[in-house]
């Protein structure tokens, strides 16, 4: 409907999806992100992502992953989901039903991917009950909503608008059509607003004395205005569209429902001073003071750090240690033992020499023919030297023997 040409006289006065793109722009811009993860409905949720990747785009932010959902959600189609968001990035923009956010969030704590690792922006353009009191009676896992943040139109829910609501509630019931405990919406006050600015401009046209019921007239005499209605500042761009100011919402602990903690000022360039608007500081998680990388400085999937082998080490050392004693102990025991049973073999053996190794000495030779003493002599000591060597084998033996 931002067409012209096709619509040459639409005048809206609701914020557009078309105009969240410019909003999650400067949120990316303001915390440094360059990657995100898109899990979007199908149906009414696709122009208003479709419009989110083209501004994010213009910012060099990269959509590592956008994935489809169906307007029902199953768990198996909740598992398939929540890997692909795992492998692929850690900030991840989501459009999903209250329901299906619900049970999405739910099995993501389940999954252990609702820690201050991960943040999960679910966009809308009306800040709805189920949106900011999300959970139900009796839920347990209220923390897991930690991780996650609103992006919606600001001022369309607050004192003044509830105010307003509640005096259209009593005027209600004064009309014939009027059924009894039902309470008028959020575009009640929406409704007020176009048609409170309508009629500023057929008065402005009338006084101009133009026709107001020339739409192409109230066009032109709507862009670039501003107007103060129900909802806050009115604001026209060139094509008189509503220039909307969004509100960024977080849930903490002490906190009973999401509440309000920056605002957004789009009716200024992404990154201009002033656009972000940060009332208090937003919870993290984990005691986090800022918001999580985009992606985790050991990577996605741990494998940009060098793994912790102390541990291992250690124990391998201690292995390696108790290894050796081990085998020193080993060692000198069966050393032992080996020692012991070569004495007691000692002990028990019989000592044996072989003849061919006894080693007997040898005398001179003599002269055959004159029968010196001194050969006589020789031999004598030859034989003494014999038998003493004989004697020393007998003993050496134990018996007597030859």
């Amino acid at each position: 409907m931002a067409n012209k040409v096709t619509f040459p006289s639409l005048i809206r006065t609701l914020p557009s999806d078309n105009k969240m793109g410019a909003a999650f722009a400067e949120i990316f811009y303001e915390y440094r992100w360059k990657t995100a993860v898109m899990l979007i409905q199908r149906g009414t949720c696709e122009d208003g992502a479709l419009n989110i990747q083209e501004y994010l785009a213009t910012i060099n932010v990269t959509i590592a992953e956008y994935i489809p959902s169906a307007e029902t959600l199953t768990s198996n189609m909740i598992d398939v989901h929540l890997a692909r968001i795992r492998d692929r990035g850690r900030v991840v923009i989501m459009c999903l039903t209250a329901e299906n956010s619900r049970q999405f969030i739910q099995a993501a704590k389940e999954e252990g991917m609702t820690h201050s690792d991960y943040v999960y922006f679910q966009y809308s353009t009306l800040p709805r009950e189920e949106l900011i009191h999300p959970w139900m009676d009796g839920d347990t896992d209220i923390d897991a909503y930690f991780a996650v943040k609103l992006v919606t139109i600001a001022d369309m829910l607050g004192p003044d608008v509830q105010d307003f609501l509640h005096e259209v509630a009593k005027a209600n019931t004064k009309n014939p059509w009027y059924i009894p405990n039902t309470q008028p919406t959020t575009y009640a006050v929406i409704l007020h607003d176009a048609t409170y600015i309508y009629l500023r401009l057929a008065d402005e046209a009338i006084q101009a004395q133009q026709d107001p019921s020339d739409g192409a007239y109230i066009m032109e005499a709507s862009k670039n205005r501003e107007f103060k209605g129900a909802t806050g500042p009115v604001i026209f761009d060139e094509i008189a569209d509503r220039q909307p100011l969004y509100s960024l919402w977080h849930f903490a602990p002490g906190l009973s429902t999401f509440n309000v903690y920056a605002r957004l000022q789009m009716t200024k360039t992404v990154g201009d001073e002033n656009v972000y608007e940060e009332m208090i500081t937003p919870y993290w998680g984990d005691g986090r003071s800022g918001p999580p990388p985009d992606v985790p400085a050991c990577g996605l999937n741990g494998f940009n750090c060098p793994v912790d082998n102390t541990a291992r080490d250690i124990a391998l050392a201690v292995c390696m240690v108790v290894l050796v004693v081990f085998s020193l102990l080993a060692g000198a025991g069966v050393q032992v033992h080996r020692s012991r049973k070569y004495e007691d073999a000692i002990q028990l053996m019989m000592w044996k020499v072989k003849y061919e190794d006894i080693d007997f000495a040898k005398g001179r030779a003599g002269s055959m023919t004159n029968g010196s003493n001194d050969d006589d002599d020789s031999v004598m000591m030859q034989g003494d030297q014999t038998k003493a060597q004989q004697v020393a084998v007998f003993e050496l033996h134990g018996h007597p023997g030859g």
